[in-house]
């Protein structure tokens, strides 16, 4: 096996069994199985596509339409499952970037020193 692939599954490993990546796959396991979260989103789309539409077509959007969705956004933002899901998703992504950041210098820094 090149050892570039074991390193990169190495590192594959290690990111599975970093705390970030555990919470995510949690969170987003909780988030799956709420069954009243996921038809709120459903109707937050639905309700959200039905003024896009609207606005498209140059019907008028009522206000109560427009404080129907909004109230709606901020039940889905605040519940606490929903939260924790996006929270713990930003983090394993924050953790990508850093990794991500981290091959980039290294490979920036290896080519700097080629072409000197």
């Amino acid at each position: 096996m090149d050892k570039l692939e074991e390193t990169a599954r190495a590192l594959g490993r290690m990111l599975k069994d970093s705390a970030e990546y555990k919470r995510f796959v949690g969170a987003s396991e909780a988030f799956a199985e709420d069954k009243d979260l996921k038809d709120m989103l459903e109707t937050l789309a639905v309700k959200e596509r039905a003024i896009e539409e609207k606005m498209r077509s140059g019907a008028p959007v009522e206000v109560e339409e427009k404080r129907e969705v909004t109230q709606l956004r901020d039940k889905t933002r605040d519940h606490p499952r929903y939260a924790e899901f996006l929270k713990a998703q930003n983090d394993y992504l924050v953790l990508l970037k850093r990794v991500n950041d981290a091959v980039n210098e290294a490979a920036g820094a290896e080519a700097g020193m080629e072409g000197g």
